[in-house]
């Protein structure tokens, strides 16, 4: 099977990438800017999402039998700075691929997120009716809107959540500092254990409180099983439980058996003057059944955080940069 993966060198798609090359796929990592460091049996392919000829271009070059779009603009705050080029690097841009992958009979997996929830709801599944409250969120579901739109499109979606983990591609771009919302917050934990510093957990106003941290090779193997069955649906890839940010920092000092202090503490007001504009949503409360019955995979936050544990004790991690000094909170 050929696979081409957009953002390849992103966060969930260098971990897609890793599981994927284990089973002997032919692969196109797609990239704009930095190139992949690592990139053993994987063929790279620079491509700006933004010049739609370039991308059609090459999709049709390759004849992929999947196309998987990782790539997305995540800095919540540029995107609302930029909403004109965020909405054509993620609307439109997705559009432009998913009609190509339709044109050329290839089968179209879009990641999108748990943001295209509020953050109010007790319970949310695959079928919850999503509300989105910042533009990001936004961008996600009218791009779910647009590509189910597409007649003779044959497609998945699969939602992620509160990724951690490290970038297989380009090691020095893994993220380990904390913000307002989810993504890395394991990792910053746990970087916090490794250079023995007590563990910030931030309350408060516009911060994400509660979500389903999910090890991004959990995510990266459901994607996967969607892509290589052709499943069609609306998946939620991540964890079946959620917990609150203290909680995850007692979880997280007890599995890597730390006596270091958690303090509590209110986000910089720097960074809450970045993010004046950007609403965060305050809990994502998740029952995915229906993903985990489909795809016959189950995961939870103390075996993916064990596992992330045990991963980087195998790879150096300097390589990484969770030896450096760059912490928010401190």
């Amino acid at each position: 099977m050929k696979i081409f993966i957009t953002g390849g060198t992103g966060l969930l798609g260098s971990n897609i990438i890793k599981i994927l090359t284990k089973q002997k796929h032919i692969i196109i990592n797609s990239f704009y800017g930095k190139y992949p460091e690592i990139n053993t049996n994987v063929e790279s392919c620079e491509m700006n999402l933004m010049d739609f000829e370039d991308v059609k271009r090459n999709i049709k070059n390759y004849k992929p039998d999947v196309l998987i779009h990782c790539a997305a603009a995540i800095d919540k705050k540029e995107i609302e700075l930029g909403k004109d080029n965020a909405w054509k690097n993620m609307v439109e841009g997705t559009k432009v691929l998913a009609t190509i992958a339709r044109d050329i009979n290839c089968s179209f997996v879009f990641i999108s997120s748990d943001w295209v929830f509020d953050g109010t709801s007790k319970l949310i599944d695959e079928t919850s009716v999503p509300f989105p409250i910042n533009f990001y969120g936004i961008m996600k579901l009218v791009s779910e809107r647009e590509i189910a739109a597409i007649e003779n499109l044959h497609y998945s979606i699969c939602r992620v959540a509160a990724l951690y983990g490290i970038n297989y591609q380009i090691p020095g771009n893994t993220r380990s500092v904390q913000t307002l919302g989810w993504s890395d917050l394991v990792t910053y934990y746990i970087k916090c254990i490794l250079h023995e510093k007590p563990l910030h957990v931030w309350e408060g106003e516009n911060v994400n409180y509660i979500a389903t941290p999910t090890y991004s090779l959990d995510a990266a193997k459901m994607i996967s099983i969607v892509a290589e069955n052709n499943y069609i649906g609306i998946f939620h890839t991540f964890t079946n439980e959620s917990i609150n940010r203290l909680d995850l920092a007692y979880k997280v000092k007890s599995i890597y058996n730390s006596n270091l202090p958690i303090y509590i503490t209110k986000p910089d007001q720097i960074i809450i003057d970045e993010h004046f504009n950007v609403n965060v949503p305050f809990a994502c409360v998740s029952n995915n059944s229906y993903t985990y019955d489909a795809l016959k995979y189950d995961c939870s936050i103390d075996s993916g955080i064990a596992d992330f544990k045990k991963e980087l004790e195998n790879v150096d991690i300097a390589k990484y940069k969770l030896l450096d000094n760059n912490y928010y909170g401190y």
